[in-house]
């Protein structure tokens, strides 16, 4: 009976390993189909057993609609992908418009003419009283000359740049004049009280600009055309001029005037420089900048001849000065952007205004009484640049 029982009893055993094993596999085979099936109603799992239901599902059990696992996955993960392919693309966009961060020089040659009134050093007249008269001024005439400019600096990823710039130009003139026959020939440069009528005059000028600037330039981007660069920094300005005469003849022996002007300044620079893009790397550009300086000035007048044999000093005086002065410069010409190289022409209108200085003597009774002569200088011509990144 005993023996009967404990066969009983293992048959059951098995029976229930087998029921319980049936049950595992149905509720795996379950799960693994939930995996491929949306939720879309209330209703019964296809090819399920209510048993199975019953024992594994919970209750109510909410349906699930077929749909392939691809799909699932670009359901779920399309939004984050759209997210990601726009900060992408902004970002691409952010660093096409960013300029790498590299060192640049640029070198200038100029072709400027100097041009200022009160370069007069003589006057004929046909009238052989001393009195002038009808006659002609004789105005030394300055020839264009050759100058440079040269630029190095650091440019920013966002195209700011920061440098120091150079700016050098210097000419000289000279002129001769003879007294024709039947004419008279007047010093313009002489005291009044002394010496006027000579047979000839030489005259000889020179004009040296140094300039330094510490500039910081930013670009503003008004279009996909049009960009504006602005500007400004520290400027020092040298400027020396001399005009001497030398007449002979008449009233002089081998008489000598020296006029000299010199002025050391310093101050600030503000600007700016307008582009328009005509086709790939080939633009237009057009700026205008002024200047504010502040600064020492000295002006002399020293008259010598020979009398008697002896070199007498006529004149000798200077003065000495602070005064402020003003500048003004235009641009305008075509520029070629070429990768890292960069080549511009153009020409260019500067004005210094009351940069010359002269000492004049108004009249022989008053001998001490004089006053400053003070005229613009000009500065223009044509230029071409050169440019490189590094």
């Amino acid at each position: 009976m005993v023996r009967h029982k404990n066969v009983l009893f293992v048959l059951n055993l098995i029976i229930g390993f087998f029921f319980v094993t049936s049950i595992a596999g149905n509720s795996a085979a379950l799960h693994a189909q939930a995996f491929r099936y949306q939720i879309n109603d209330v209703e019964r799992l296809p090819n399920i057993d209510s048993r199975t239901l019953r024992l594994n599902a919970p209750k109510p059990l909410l349906v699930v609609q077929p749909v392939s696992v691809q799909d699932s996955l670009q359901n779920d993960i399309r939004p984050e992908i759209q997210t990601v392919s726009k900060l992408m693309t902004t970002r691409v966009r952010r660093n096409t418009n960013r300029k790498a961060k590299a060192w640049f020089a640029d070198l200038d040659v100029k072709y400027w003419q100097m041009r200022r009134r009160d370069l007069d050093y003589a006057a004929s007249s046909s009238n052989t009283a001393l009195a002038i008269g009808e006659g002609t001024i004789h105005e030394l005439v300055f020839d264009a000359d050759s100058g440079f400019q040269a630029s190095m600096g650091y440019a920013t990823e966002d195209g700011w740049k920061i440098g120091f710039r150079y700016t050098n130009f210097r000419t000289d003139e000279n002129d001769s004049l003879i007294r024709a026959p039947g004419e008279t020939l007047f010093s313009t440069r002489s005291h009044p009280k002394f010496n006027e009528e000579a047979i000839t005059a030489d005259v000889d000028s020179l004009f040296d600009m140094n300039i330094f600037d510490f500039e910081v330039r930013g670009p503003i981007v008004l279009s996909e055309r049009a960009s504006l660069n602005v500007f400004g920094g520290i400027r020092w300005a040298d400027v020396d001029q001399e005009f001497n005469t030398i007449y002979d003849g008449f009233d002089f022996v081998n008489g000598e005037i020296n006029n000299l002007h010199s002025m050391d300044a310093v101050g600030l620079r503000l600007g700016g420089e307008g582009t328009w893009t005509l086709l790939k790397g080939l633009y237009l550009f057009g700026g205008a900048e002024t200047s504010l300086m502040y600064g020492s000035h000295e002006t002399s007048l020293r008259e010598t001849d020979d009398i008697n044999g002896v070199r007498d000093v006529l004149v000798n005086v200077s003065d000495q000065y602070q005064q402020a002065i003003t500048s003004l410069s235009t641009t305008v010409g075509l520029g070629l952007n070429a990768k890292d190289y960069e080549f511009r022409i153009g020409y260019e209108f500067n004005v210094w205004y009351n940069l010359a200085d002269r000492l004049v003597f108004l009249d022989d009774t008053h001998e001490a009484i004089f006053s400053h002569s003070n005229h613009d200088v000009v500065l223009d011509g044509f230029f071409a640049r050169m440019s490189v990144k590094f």
